[in-house]
C-alpha cells in the first residue's frame, strides 16, 4: 500500500540523497497517495501506464510514482538535477516501503485495515474536492475596504473585550453547620459595608481582581450583568460569595495594520466555504442521493 510508504520515503530519501538541500520541503500527506488513488478511480479503472521499475509481492512500483516521491520531498524540479545514482537510492527507499507496507496489509488486524481504508477513502475525497474547485471557484483579491468592513464587523476576534473587576468575600461550606449559618449572617451584614478587605479572616476568604480570569464560569455568568456595585450574595455548590462588581475595562482590538494576514486568512475560508455550499448545492441537484 502506498501510503504507508510515506514516513519511510522522508527519512530514507534524506538520509540516502548524498548533496541534496538540507532545505528541502517535506512531502506532503494527499499528494503522496495520489499514486494509490489513481488505481482506485471509478473513471474507468485508471492505472499507471508508466514504465514498472519494481516488483514487490504483487504490488508495482513505476516511474511515475518514483518521480513523484522525488517531488514531493525535493521540490517539483527535483527530477531534473537528481542523477541516476540518487534516484536509484529513492527507488530503493521505496521498495523497502513498500516491502513492509505490503507484509503489514497480510498481518495487521482486520480493524486497522479498514480505519485505513476509511482514512484513505477520505484523502481521495479531499483531493478530488480539492482539484475540482480550483478550477470552480474564481479567485477574489481582497480589497482594504473588504479588511476594513470584516474588522469592523469582527472585532471581538482581535482581541476586543469587556473586563469585570470585582471583590468579594468567600465562605465554604463547612461540617459545622451552626459555624456556617454564623458566618452567612455575617456576609448579609457586611453587604453594605465599604472595605471588604478588612473583613478577612480565617473562615471568610477575600477575592479581587478580574472575574473573567478568577471567578467560576458559574459565578461570573451571574455577575457580569448585575450594575457596578451593587452586592450580590451567590452560591455554586458549597461555597456562598458575597461579590461585587467593582467597575468594567473595554479592552480594544489589535491594530488593523497587525491582523491584515489574519484577516485575509478569514476571507478566504468565508469565501471557500460559500463557494462550496453553492457549487454543492447546484451538484446536489441533478444528484442521486439516498440518505438512510
Amino acid at each position: 500500500m502506498a501510503i504507508a510508504n510515506n514516513i519511510l520515503i522522508v527519512g530514507l530519501i534524506l538520509i540516502n540523497c548524498v548533496g541534496c538541500s538540507k532545505e528541502a520541503p517535506l512531502p506532503q500527506i494527499t499528494s503522496e497517495v495520489t499514486a494509490t488513488l489513481q488505481q482506485d478511480s471509478p473513471k474507468s479503472q485508471l492505472s499507471d501506464s508508466s514504465k514498472r521499475l519494481a516488483e514487490i509481492n504483487g504490488s508495482i512500483i513505476t516511474e511515475n510514482q518514483l518521480q513523484l516521491a522525488i517531488q514531493n520531498s525535493l521540490g517539483p524540479n527535483a527530477g531534473s538535477f537528481l542523477d541516476q545514482a540518487n534516484q536509484e537510492k529513492v527507488l530503493e527507499s521505496l521498495i523497502l516501503g513498500r516491502v513492509i507496507s505490503t507484509n503489514a496489509e497480510q498481518s495487521l488486524p482486520k480493524e486497522t485495515i479498514l480505519k485505513i481504508k476509511l482514512q484513505t477513502e477520505s484523502y481521495k475525497e479531499q483531493l478530488l474536492i480539492q482539484h475540482y474547485l480550483k478550477n470552480k471557484l474564481a479567485k477574489k483579491i481582497f480589497n482594504q475596504e473588504d479588511i476594513t468592513r470584516y474588522y469592523q464587523s469582527h472585532p471581538e476576534q482581535f482581541g476586543q473585550k469587556k473586563l469585570h473587576m470585582f471583590e468579594a468575600l468567600v465562605v465554604e461550606r463547612s461540617r459545622d453547620s451552626i459555624a456556617y449559618t454564623s458566618q452567612l449572617q455575617k456576609l448579609e451584614k457586611l453587604k453594605n459595608e465599604k472595605d471588604w478587605h478588612q473583613y478577612e479572616e480565617k473562615s471568610i476568604q477575600y477575592q479581587t481582581g478580574i472575574a473573567e480570569q478568577i471567578l467560576p464560569k458559574e459565578i461570573f455568568n451571574q455577575l457580569q450583568d448585575k450594575p457596578i456595585n451593587t452586592p450580590a450574595t451567590l452560591t455554586m455548590a458549597n461555597t456562598t460569595y458575597l461579590i461585587k462588581k467593582t467597575r468594567e475595562q473595554n479592552l480594544p482590538p489589535k491594530p488593523i495594520e497587525t491582523v491584515i494576514p489574519e484577516i485575509k486568512k478569514y476571507l478566504l475560508a468565508t469565501q471557500l466555504r460559500e463557494g462550496i455550499q453553492n457549487i454543492g448545492s447546484k451538484l446536489a441537484e441533478s444528484s442521486d442521493i439516498v440518505r438512510y
